[in-house]
């Protein structure tokens, strides 16, 4: 009788871990599937490598020696690298996909030197380094890498930015211009080929809404501004990789009892548009 008990015990409490690794799994898919930019996770942070050449991007080293994230710092390293599955992977399989994303970006043609920048971890910094060198060889680029050094810090003050005296804000000062910039780079594409009105921005507006919904109905309450959350500027209004738009950083939003209110900030052609919305899809136009 003991014995059957112990077997009931066991099978209940397996039944909760399974529960709850497939809860975090289908979390995990949901943001995902919601959000068009890779979710930063500052607390893992391990150490940065900077590539500064025709392209100007960082990558972001996590503490499982991954290359987390990628931190833009102009259009060619967008046009080149976004959105192309990098992120995640492992240093020697990211170097190689960026390599070959680079090359037939025609990266290499350029007479730009190829400059390798070191956040202050060497181990991680010589790992890259030396993937590097490797796709060189394998792809037949002929360019000296050519190493340097430099901070978060010094890296935010060259870029005229607030800065702080802690890598985790300063990454994430990094990701959020990374954020604006791809914002920008993908406005100016959407703007020299199609022209929104003010029904097409609302209709985005409501796909935001409709986007935060789902997401709501994994986590039913959450306070604004929540700094694990879902990044509303990294909601791509327009489900379309070619024309992207995305909110403004003062958008702002949060979960009361599965109910969603927000408040979704656009700036489309020097034009500003608001929408507030109170726990439902009927929006009010302007700030809440």
């Amino acid at each position: 009788m003991k014995s059957k008990r112990n077997i009931i015990l066991i099978s209940i409490i397996f039944f909760i871990i399974l529960i709850t690794i497939l809860g975090i799994l289908f979390y995990k898919m949901v943001l995902n599937e919601i959000t068009d930019n890779v979710k930063l996770e500052p607390d893992k942070y391990l150490t940065a490598v900077e590539i500064d050449s025709k392209s100007n991007f960082i990558l972001y080293i996590d503490k499982d020696n991954k290359i987390s994230n990628i931190i833009f710092l102009n259009g060619y390293s967008i046009e080149s690298l976004y959105k192309q599955r990098i992120e995640g992977k492992s240093i020697q399989k990211a170097v190689e996909l960026i390599v070959n994303k680079l090359s037939n970006n025609n990266e290499f043609d350029s007479s730009k030197e190829f400059k390798l920048i070191d956040y202050g971890n060497i181990n991680i910094y010589t790992e890259i380094k030396n993937e590097f060198n490797k796709q060189f060889v394998i792809y037949g680029i002929n360019k000296e890498i050519i190493s340097d050094n430099n901070t978060l810090k010094e890296k935010l003050k060259s870029l005229n930015s607030d800065f702080f005296d802690n890598d985790e804000k300063n990454i994430k000062k990094l990701y959020n211009m990374s954020i604006d910039l791809i914002s920008s780079y993908k406005n100016i594409d959407t703007n020299t080929n199609t022209t929104l009105n003010d029904e097409d921005i609302s209709n985005y507006s409501n796909n935001i809404y409709n986007k935060l919904v789902t997401y709501s109905k994994d986590v039913p309450n959450q306070e604004k501004n929540n700094a694990t959350g879902l990044d509303i500027s990294t909601i791509n209004a327009t489900n379309d990789y070619n024309h992207e738009l995305y909110p403004e950083k003062d958008s702002w939003y949060y979960i009361e009892n599965g109910k969603v209110y927000t408040y979704i900030k656009f700036k489309y052609n020097n034009k500003i548009y608001e929408y507030c919305y109170r726990g439902e899809e009927k929006y009010t136009e302007g700030n809440c």
